[in-house]
């Protein structure tokens, strides 16, 4: 089976890319996924989501980890046997070329480190042609590149993470804030946290994943 992702009436927003690494437990993904108007599941985690009871509105992926009979579900199935790009990836390029503009994603992180870094990345090559978040137990995932105004009370957990090239960060409303310092891909952004109701990241020359913890 084969068709379009978007519509109007039939795949609303917001859009959610359900990647098949751990699958969420804490409230704010877990709402994020039940409430998605459009679900697009990476192979195997279209079982997770079918176990949690969300119908996906589209399957991708090469389909070797699917455990579902492919006619029983109800959205449809791409079958993507390409070896270049993971099945994320795919995700994430069918969501552009069929343009949806805002996707967040879960399930990103967990069970394997090597998928785990290279969905981080994912975030910040992509950040460009489509808005990605990105939703685990533990934070929410923006990759950054410019200002931008981030709402969180104070104490709230920020980590600052850049993924090769260095960027020129700035800070307002952080414990430690940054005055135009260039990271890399060190860890000195790590462990920061918000102030007030909200705190400014401004990132020249590059993109930086800004990491926010949920409220506790």
């Amino acid at each position: 089976m084969a068709g379009n992702i978007v519509g109007e009436v039939d795949h609303p927003e917001p859009a959610v890319v359900l990647a098949d690494g751990l699958f969420p437990t804490h409230p704010v993904p877990l709402s994020i996924l039940t409430t998605a108007g459009t679900l697009i599941c990476c192979d195997g985690a279209t079982d997770k989501a079918l176990a949690a009871g969300c119908t996906p509105t589209l399957v991708i992926g090469d389909l070797d980890s699917l455990q579902a009979d492919r006619e029983s579900l109800s959205g449809d199935v791409i079958l993507d046997n390409g070896q270049e790009n993971t099945d994320l990836e795919k995700a994430i390029e069918r969501c552009i070329n069929n343009g949806i503009s805002e996707v967040t994603l879960l399930g990103i992180t967990g069970l394997r480190d090597d998928h785990t870094l290279a969905n981080l990345h994912l975030l910040a090559n992509f950040s460009g042609a489509i808005r990605l978040t990105a939703v685990t137990d533990f934070f929410t995932i923006i990759p950054l590149s410019g200002e931008k105004k981030f709402e969180a009370e104070a104490g709230r957990r920020v980590s600052l993470h850049c993924l090769g090239k260095s960027v020129k960060i700035t800070t307002d409303g952080l414990k430690y804030d940054l005055h135009g310092e260039m990271f890399s891909g060190s860890g000195h952004g790590m462990s920061n946290e918000a102030t007030g109701d909200s705190f400014t990241v401004t990132a020249e020359n590059g993109t930086v994943l800004v990491f926010v913890s949920h409220p506790s």
